[in-house]
């Protein structure tokens, strides 16, 4: 393999020291290599194959900054996808039920309830949250009894469906029973069974003692039957598609920046040592 001597223009310098005869074969492209030398007047390869050169850091910044819509661009047509996907799904619907949960501190024996140094005691806001627990470990004990109401009127509803599509929640004073399902009408009636059963439990609880006598909790509000569809994974969709978007927003800019480099070097005759 011979050397090909190349002019600042890119035309080829004819090769004296080393002809080609007719027992030889002109170079060709599988015979190429990277190695490069450059002096004062031309460029001498070993091949015309050029490896694509690597911006300097701070190169690739101001390029990344002057092609920044590049990149806002395709991390929001990501977003616009991942938004189109999440109409795809099955829409469910979710009804909810309210309970009112409290301390009732008329009720509670301020004589009994006193401080090593006989100050009357007060209570934490953790003792509270967990006097209110109640609620929560209430509804949970009638979990069993929802399902198969659940399961009567959706025979193809399984356990681990049906765990995945309730929440109970608390906000402050209020206690939120929730019931997801594809059917509004089924996910409303389940959600009022359960609510009744377990204000049933709460009221059985307090009567007998198992449950704190200061505690006071009313079920204040029963399910409506759900008007709106409910996509839960379309925020997360949409977030994941633009950070997809914004991932191959930056590889674009920076190969386009690679290649304008390129073209760059080659123009003016330049390369860099492989």
């Amino acid at each position: 393999m011979f050397p090909v001597t190349i002019n600042q223009d890119g035309s080829p310098i004819p090769n004296t020291q080393y002809p080609i005869t007719n027992h030889q074969s002109p170079i060709t492209n599988h015979q190429l290599r990277y190695n490069t030398h450059v002096n004062s007047r031309s460029t001498i390869l070993l091949g015309t194959h050029f490896m694509p050169d690597r911006l300097h850091p701070t190169q690739k910044y101001h390029h990344t900054l002057n092609y920044w819509w590049k990149i806002l661009l395709l991390a929001t047509l990501g977003g616009l996808l991942g938004l189109a996907i999440s109409f795809l799904q099955r829409p469910t619907y979710q009804a909810e039920a309210i309970f009112h949960a409290t301390i009732d501190f008329t009720q509670v024996n301020a004589q009994n309830l006193t401080t090593e140094d006989g100050s009357p005691y007060q209570f934490t806001q953790y003792e509270e949250d967990l006097a209110l627990l109640i609620v929560q470990e209430t509804l949970l004990s009638k979990m069993n009894d929802a399902f198969t109401f659940a399961q009567n009127l959706d025979p193809t509803l399984d356990w681990e469906a049906f765990q995945a599509n309730k929440q109970i929640r608390r906000y402050h004073a209020l206690w939120y029973l929730r019931v997801s399902h594809p059917d509004p009408a089924i996910a409303q009636a389940v959600a009022n069974f359960w609510a009744q059963i377990g204000d049933e439990a709460l009221q059985a609880a307090q009567a007998d003692g198992t449950a704190a006598p200061f505690v006071r909790v009313d079920l204040v509000s029963e399910a409506q039957l759900p008007g709106d569809p409910l996509f839960r994974i379309r925020n997360t969709l949409m977030l994941g598609g633009m950070l997809l978007g914004l991932v191959a927003g930056v590889i674009w800019v920076d190969r386009s920046a690679q290649v304008q480099n390129i073209v760059v070097e080659v123009g003016t005759g330049k390369t860099n040592k492989k």
